[in-house]
C-alpha cells in the first residue's frame, strides 16, 4: 500500500495530534522589540567618559556598571555608530537648556550634544567674563546662533556692557539651566 504525502507544509508531531501552533517557535524568529534601557546617571557618566576618549570597558568601571549594561544603553537609546575602528557619537536627544541670547536669557529645548554644549560653553565664558573683563573669551561666540528643535535660531549675546547689565540682575543655578528631557 503507498502512502501519499501532502504537497504543502509539515505539520508537527503537535500539530498532528490536533494540538494548535505554538507561537513564538522556530518558525516565528522575530524577537519582540524591547524598550530602551532606562537612563540613569552611572549611564550618563560612563557615556561622558567614553566621549572624552577612554574604552567602554575603562569607562563603565569607572562609573560602576558593567559592560554589557553601557552598551546596551548605547547600542537602544541610539547614542553612537562604530565605524572602522573608532565610535561616532549620534546622541539626538532632546536637552532642556537656558542659554544668554540677545533676547535675555530663554530657556527652550535643543536636540542633540553640540548645542546645548555650546550654549554650556557661552555660559562658562560669560561667568569668567565677568570674573576678569577679558572681552577676548567672548570672541568664539561672536555671531553664534544655536537652533532650537523646531529650527528657530536663538544668537548668543557677546557685547560686554550688555552682560554687565544682565550679571547685576541675578541668575540661575546651574541645576535649573542644563537637563535632559524625557
Amino acid at each position: 500500500m503507498a502512502r501519499y504525502r501532502s504537497k504543502g507544509p509539515r505539520k508537527t508531531k503537535s500539530q498532528r495530534r490536533g494540538r494548535p501552533k505554538v507561537l513564538g517557535s522556530r518558525t516565528s524568529r522575530r524577537r519582540p522589540k524591547r524598550r530602551p534601557t532606562a537612563s540613569t546617571p552611572e549611564l550618563e557618566k560612563a557615556l561622558r567618559f567614553v566621549r572624552g576618549g577612554n574604552s567602554q570597558r575603562l569607562a563603565a568601571r569607572s562609573a560602576g556598571v558593567s559592560v554589557g549594561a553601557l552598551r546596551r544603553f548605547i547600542r537602544e537609546n541610539r547614542l553612537a555608530k562604530f565605524k572602522g575602528q573608532r565610535w561616532h557619537f549620534t546622541d539626538r536627544r532632546r536637552r532642556q537648556i537656558v542659554a544668554i541670547t540677545r533676547l535675555g536669557e530663554k530657556e527652550f529645548v535643543v536636540r542633540g550634544f553640540e548645542p546645548a554644549s555650546w550654549a554650556m560653553s557661552h555660559r562658562n565664558a560669560v561667568k569668567e567674563f565677568l570674573e576678569t573683563s577679558d572681552v577676548s573669551l567672548l570672541a568664539p561666540f561672536e555671531d553664534v546662533s544655536i537652533p532650537d528643535e523646531r529650527g528657530k535660531k536663538f544668537v548668543l549675546e557677546t557685547r560686554p556692557n550688555v552682560l554687565f547689565r544682565r550679571a547685576a540682575a541675578g541668575g540661575e543655578p546651574y541645576e535649573q539651566i542644563y537637563r535632559l528631557v524625557t
